[in-house]
Protein backbone atom coordinates (compact mmCIF):
# COMPACT_ATOMS: atom_id res chain seq x y z
CA UNK A 1 0.00 0.00 0.00
CA UNK A 2 2.85 2.36 0.94
CA UNK A 3 4.22 1.93 -2.83
CA UNK A 4 0.70 2.62 -3.95
CA UNK A 5 0.70 5.60 -2.13
CA UNK A 6 4.07 6.96 -3.59
CA UNK A 7 2.74 6.10 -6.58
CA UNK A 8 -0.59 8.28 -6.28
CA UNK A 9 1.48 11.47 -5.25
CA UNK A 10 4.04 11.48 -7.74
CA UNK A 11 0.63 11.30 -10.01
CA UNK A 12 -0.77 14.14 -8.41
CA UNK A 13 2.07 16.63 -9.85
CA UNK A 14 0.73 16.47 -12.83
CA UNK A 15 -2.89 15.29 -12.81
CA UNK A 16 -3.80 17.30 -9.46
CA UNK A 17 -6.22 15.59 -6.97
CA UNK A 18 -9.13 15.35 -9.42
CA UNK A 19 -7.56 12.38 -10.98
CA UNK A 20 -5.51 11.33 -8.03
CA UNK A 21 -8.60 10.94 -5.34
CA UNK A 22 -10.48 8.56 -7.24
CA UNK A 23 -7.66 6.28 -8.65
CA UNK A 24 -7.05 6.22 -4.77
CA UNK A 25 -10.47 5.26 -4.01
CA UNK A 26 -9.90 2.51 -6.63
CA UNK A 27 -6.73 1.67 -5.52
CA UNK A 28 -8.71 1.00 -2.14
CA UNK A 29 -7.01 3.08 0.21
CA UNK A 30 -10.12 4.48 1.76
CA UNK A 31 -11.17 8.35 2.03
CA UNK A 32 -8.66 8.80 4.64
CA UNK A 33 -5.88 7.69 2.48
CA UNK A 34 -7.44 9.73 -0.43
CA UNK A 35 -7.48 12.39 2.03
CA UNK A 36 -3.67 12.41 3.24
CA UNK A 37 -2.21 11.96 -0.37
CA UNK A 38 -4.12 14.48 -1.80
CA UNK A 39 -3.09 17.10 1.25
CA UNK A 40 0.63 15.54 0.95
CA UNK A 41 0.69 15.88 -2.95
CA UNK A 42 -0.70 20.23 -2.23
CA UNK A 43 1.64 21.02 0.04
CA UNK A 44 4.88 19.43 -1.86
CA UNK A 45 3.62 21.17 -4.44
CA UNK A 46 3.22 24.22 -2.56
CA UNK A 47 6.80 24.72 -1.09
CA UNK A 48 8.05 23.36 -4.83
CA UNK A 49 6.10 26.11 -6.61
CA UNK A 50 7.78 28.73 -4.08
CA UNK A 51 11.08 27.55 -4.30
CA UNK A 52 10.98 27.62 -8.31
CA UNK A 53 9.11 31.11 -8.27
CA UNK A 54 11.96 32.77 -5.96
CA UNK A 55 14.21 31.22 -8.16
CA UNK A 56 16.16 28.96 -5.86
CA UNK A 57 18.94 27.68 -8.04
CA UNK A 58 16.59 25.74 -10.75
CA UNK A 59 19.45 24.56 -13.35
CA UNK A 60 17.93 25.46 -17.15
CA UNK A 61 17.26 22.31 -18.30
CA UNK A 62 14.21 21.65 -15.13
CA UNK A 63 13.69 25.19 -15.75
CA UNK A 64 12.56 24.52 -19.41
CA UNK A 65 10.67 21.31 -18.92
CA UNK A 66 8.38 23.22 -16.07
CA UNK A 67 7.98 26.25 -18.53
CA UNK A 68 6.75 23.76 -20.99
CA UNK A 69 4.53 21.94 -18.12
CA UNK A 70 3.08 25.27 -16.34
CA UNK A 71 1.50 27.99 -17.46
CA UNK A 72 2.99 31.09 -17.91
CA UNK A 73 2.95 33.71 -15.37
CA UNK A 74 1.57 36.47 -17.91
CA UNK A 75 -1.14 33.55 -18.65
CA UNK A 76 -2.38 33.11 -15.41
CA UNK A 77 -2.06 36.67 -14.32
CA UNK A 78 -4.92 37.34 -16.77
CA UNK A 79 -7.76 35.41 -16.28
CA UNK A 80 -10.57 37.11 -14.72
CA UNK A 81 -10.58 34.48 -11.80
CA UNK A 82 -6.79 35.76 -10.66
CA UNK A 83 -7.56 39.57 -10.90
CA UNK A 84 -10.79 38.86 -8.58
CA UNK A 85 -8.20 36.73 -6.09
CA UNK A 86 -5.60 39.22 -6.19
CA UNK A 87 -7.94 41.98 -4.37
CA UNK A 88 -9.08 39.35 -1.63
CA UNK A 89 -5.59 38.59 -0.43
CA UNK A 90 -4.75 35.96 1.90
CA UNK A 91 -8.63 35.28 1.76
CA UNK A 92 -8.46 35.05 -2.38
CA UNK A 93 -5.40 32.69 -2.22
CA UNK A 94 -7.38 29.87 0.09
CA UNK A 95 -10.08 29.85 -2.18
CA UNK A 96 -7.70 29.32 -5.19
CA UNK A 97 -5.73 26.53 -3.97
CA UNK A 98 -8.79 24.89 -3.14
CA UNK A 99 -10.23 24.54 -6.52
CA UNK A 100 -9.34 21.17 -8.18
CA UNK A 101 -8.69 22.35 -11.40
CA UNK A 102 -5.72 21.32 -13.39
CA UNK A 103 -2.57 22.54 -12.92
CA UNK A 104 -4.65 25.84 -11.49
CA UNK A 105 -5.48 25.39 -7.82
CA UNK A 106 -2.43 25.51 -5.88
CA UNK A 107 -0.35 26.87 -8.56
CA UNK A 108 -2.16 29.59 -9.20
CA UNK A 109 -2.47 30.28 -5.50
CA UNK A 110 1.29 29.98 -5.19
CA UNK A 111 2.22 32.75 -8.22
CA UNK A 112 -0.89 35.38 -7.12
CA UNK A 113 0.73 34.98 -3.45
CA UNK A 114 4.27 35.47 -5.37
CA UNK A 115 3.12 38.52 -7.37
CA UNK A 116 1.35 40.01 -4.67
CA UNK A 117 4.38 40.13 -2.26
CA UNK A 118 2.07 38.04 0.51
CA UNK A 119 4.23 37.26 3.46
CA UNK A 120 5.54 33.80 3.12
CA UNK A 121 4.40 31.99 6.31
CA UNK A 122 1.29 33.18 5.74
CA UNK A 123 0.80 32.27 2.84
CA UNK A 124 1.79 28.66 3.75
CA UNK A 125 -0.62 28.69 6.46
CA UNK A 126 -3.54 29.88 4.40
CA UNK A 127 -2.43 27.98 1.19
CA UNK A 128 -2.37 24.64 3.79
CA UNK A 129 -6.31 25.72 4.83
CA UNK A 130 -7.69 26.23 0.86
CA UNK A 131 -5.60 22.54 0.67
CA UNK A 132 -7.73 20.75 3.40
CA UNK A 133 -10.92 22.49 2.21
CA UNK A 134 -10.39 21.02 -1.06
CA UNK A 135 -9.44 17.80 -0.40
CA UNK A 136 -12.12 16.99 1.75
CA UNK A 137 -14.81 18.17 -0.16
CA UNK A 138 -13.41 16.47 -3.31
CA UNK A 139 -12.79 12.97 -1.31
CA UNK A 140 -16.16 13.36 0.08
CA UNK A 141 -18.04 14.00 -2.58
CA UNK A 142 -16.35 11.47 -4.32
CA UNK A 143 -16.92 8.92 -1.77
CA UNK A 144 -20.21 9.70 -1.77
CA UNK A 145 -20.06 9.07 -5.65
CA UNK A 146 -18.35 6.10 -5.18
CA UNK A 147 -20.81 4.62 -2.18
CA UNK A 148 -23.59 5.31 -4.47
CA UNK A 149 -21.93 3.73 -7.44
CA UNK A 150 -20.73 0.37 -5.60
CA UNK A 151 -24.63 0.09 -4.31
CA UNK A 152 -25.93 0.73 -7.81
CA UNK A 153 -23.15 -2.39 -9.21
CA UNK A 154 -24.06 -4.99 -6.45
Amino acid sequence: MFEIGIALNILHYFFNRFLVVPISFIAGLGWWGAFFIALTGDILQMFLYFYILEGAGVNKKIGRLLSKRLPSQYAVEKTKMVKKVRRMGYLGITILSAMPVYLGGMYSAVLVSHLMHLNRKKSYLFLTVGSIIGSAILVIGLSVIWDLIKSLIY
